[in-house]
Parts: C-alpha cells; structure tokens; sequence
C-alpha cells in the first residue's frame, strides 16, 4: 500500500478536442505527443479545454489473471501436446 508521499506525480492533460466518441489529451509538460480515449472513460461534463489529471497504478490482480487466462488458453491451443508450447492450432 502506498502513501500519499509515495504516490506518483499525476499527468496532467488538456482536452485538445472531441471528435465523436474519443477525446484527444495532449499532455501539459509534452505537447508532441497526444492519447485518444474514448468518452466513457471520462467523467461526465468534460469538454474541449478541459483539464484533467491522471493518475496510473499497478494492478497486480488483474495482471495475475490475464497471466492465468493466457496461460489456459496456451495449453488449449496446443492440446498439451507441446511442451514448448510453440505450436498452436489454428
């Protein structure tokens, strides 16, 4: 668990523009680069010009999980035939 001392800084973005269901966010501190992200990740009210502030975390769990997922669907696709698993069914 982290502190808030701890805590990563977060990334500050503009809302450059809304081009249907996607907003582009160019960050404050890097304007060559520029994240299209959908709408509805975004919370309600946003706009062009808009600030928002972003904060990324690890999500261990999760990552676990698809690790298993993957892991299964190896083993699926090469029926246990291959221990290498290198050679999947298509």
């Amino acid at each position: 668990m982290t502190t808030k001392a701890e805590e990563p800084n977060p990334l500050i973005v503009f809302v450059d523009r809304i081009e249907e269901h996607l907003a582009v966010l160019i960050p404050c501190d890097d304007d060559e680069v520029q994240l299209e992200l959908p709408l509805k990740y975004l919370p309600p009210g946003i706009e062009e010009g808009s600030m928002l502030r972003l904060r990324f975390e690890p999500a261990p769990e999760e990552e676990e999980d698809a690790r298993a997922r993957i892991e299964k669907l190896q083993k699926e696709l090469t029926s246990d035939q291959d221990p290498d698993q290198m050679n999947f069914k298509l």
